[in-house]
């Protein structure tokens, strides 16, 4: 049983620079986002990935390990490049875009630097760009 007054980890409050949530508020949001994201510290250890698509075959033991582990084989030249251009430096996201398999990905990689510019590590982010793709005209509020 928890003491009395004392927040369970769910409610703890998490001070941001923008604003104040609950860890529970973070996490929904994290999996609400409508693209998929993923975060691997100065390590190189993954520290977070979203839920679902595309990291639905992604599981929790992953969590602290190498980022390079949770990749395909075939991707890892090409994620090994990324990380050593941004540990050495390198301020530029890398962007690709890939139509194999079911659906057009449009697939972004940013460093992650502090306020003294070290590197913190490499924040990855995927989303499907057939729904972009196949949007045509306008679309304002007042039409939803």
């Amino acid at each position: 049983m928890r003491p009395t007054g004392r927040p369970s980890d769910a409610n703890r409050l998490v001070e941001l620079d923008t604003g104040v949530l609950t860890a529970e508020q973070i996490n929904l949001l994290i999996n609400h986002l409508p693209f998929g994201v993923s975060f691997a510290d100065e390590r190189d250890a993954l520290c977070l990935f979203t839920s679902g698509p595309p990291y639905q075959d992604c599981n929790r033991e992953t969590i602290g390990g190498s980022v390079q582990a949770c990749h395909p084989i075939g991707a890892l030249p090409t994620l090994e490049h990324i990380l050593m251009e941004f540990h050495a430096g390198r301020d530029e996201p890398f962007v690709q875009f890939d139509e194999s398999g079911e659906g057009a990905e449009y697939v972004r990689y940013f460093p992650v630097r502090d306020e003294r510019a070290a590197y913190r590590g490499v924040l990855e982010v995927i989303e499907s760009a057939r729904r972009v793709r196949s949007l045509h005209g306008e679309r304002r509020l007042r039409l939803w």
